[in-house]
């Protein structure tokens, strides 16, 4: 549920009010799920933690350092989209694979169920719920702040889902649902990642193909994919980006916004920037407006480069494992963080991407396991249960 939806209700993403109402709903949940799965499963972790340890021992470093500068309010951010996936995959750690994979269901679920209010909003052109902002060229996000959230999640679904995490009977249908619903938002750097999650499905499938019907459905889906194509340019779903070209301002924000970093003098690089708003800082000093489509150029303007390297060593070490064993995942983390805000602002994109490689590091774990059992008793891992 985005920013603007909430702030209805309580004082989240605007200035002044509770400090407790400046984190998430959700964010209460993770802490609770890993007070309940440890009474409950007495059992030991089901996957290492060390590095989650780590990740949030630093994490509480750094936000206890923001505070202590003044920060609170990127401080309560990080708290939301940092610290509380990494306890939420603590938490998961915990739980047996069949409950894990109960509870990715649900955010699959979820995301399928706001495919359907983006196509709602795609063809009445106009938003169901408050939404961030004002667009030329209207883009549905459903209940999220704003379209690349909602195509970011769908290909956090699509990922999921290519993974096995639902069966494959409606694991290729629901991929194609999914692109079709990143579409329908008109966002490119989504729409890239999700064709490159659908093209890594058929090149190299995660789930490996054992009967001939998961080859026949697989080809099914590349006859499928161009006719998916071609309704979308039929209903003006690429209007935006046929009018805009691939590389317009937008697009080359994401990268011209690192120029900023050569305006700041030595303090500002430093500390951030102090005294006044970081938007009225970049209208001051550079010509027409600049987007920050980067996080860790903003968490650089915001806090300075010291904050800003702590995050990402955060990143990588949280979620290491995941890198190691897919190069999909490593894309998407990098995307995620130099051409968006997911990691600099208030959203759930970074819970996504927690489970994204969770279940990635989860799956290499069961797999190494069985192989280890397979060896013991003499059993092929495909004939176990």
């Amino acid at each position: 549920m985005g920013a603007p939806i909430l702030d209805l209700f309580m004082p989240y993403a605007v200035s002044g009010g509770n400090f407790l109402a400046k984190f998430h709903p959700a964010s209460w949940l993770a802490p609770l799920l890993l007070l309940l799965v440890w009474e409950d499963y007495a059992v030991g972790w089901q996957v290492p933690v060390g590095h989650l340890t780590w990740g949030i021992g630093l994490l509480g470093s750094l936000i206890l350092w923001l505070a202590m500068r003044g920060k609170g309010a990127l401080a309560a951010t990080f708290i939301d989209i940092y610290l509380v996936p990494a306890i939420l995959l603590l938490a998961l750690s915990r739980l047996p694979t069949e409950r894990v994979r109960s509870l990715l269901k649900l955010f699959i679920a979820l995301a399928a169920f706001n495919v359907f209010i983006v196509a709602i909003e795609f063809a009445s052109q106009r938003a169901l719920l408050p939404r961030e902002g004002y667009e030329p060229f209207f883009r549905p996000a459903g209940v999220f702040a704003h379209p690349i959230m909602a195509g970011s999640l769908f290909y956090c679904a699509m990922f999921l889902t290519s993974r096995g995490v639902v069966s494959s009977g409606i694991m290729r249908a629901l991929m194609l649902f999914f692109l079709v619903g990143i579409a329908l938002c008109r966002v490119r750097g989504p729409l890239l990642v999700g064709g490159l999650i659908f093209l890594m499905n058929i090149v190299s499938p995660a789930v490996p193909r054992r009967r001939m019907s998961d080859y026949v459905l697989d080809f099914g889906l590349v006859l499928l994919a161009p006719v998916a194509i071609l309704v979308a340019f039929s209903s003006d779903a690429f209007d935006r980006i046929v009018a805009l070209g691939i590389w317009d301002q937008s697009a080359q924000s994401r990268y011209t916004i690192l120029d900023t970093i050569h305006l700041l003098n030595g303090h500002q690089f430093w500390n951030g920037v102090d005294g006044y708003d970081v938007g009225k800082f970049l209208a001051t000093q550079l010509t027409g407006d600049q987007q920050i489509e980067n996080a860790l150029v903003s968490v650089i303007l915001q806090a300075g480069f010291p904050a800003a390297l702590m995050m990402a060593i955060c990143l990588l070490i949280v979620h290491a494992p995941a890198m190691r064993h897919s190069l999909t995942f490593v894309v998407i983390l990098v995307v995620i963080a130099t051409t968006t805000l997911g990691f600099g602002a208030k959203n759930m994109i970074p819970a996504a991407i927690a489970l994204c490689g969770y279940w990635v590091q989860r799956q290499f774990v069961e797999q190494r396991r069985r192989r280890a059992q397979a060896a013991r008793t003499g059993v092929k891992p495909n004939e176990m249960a």
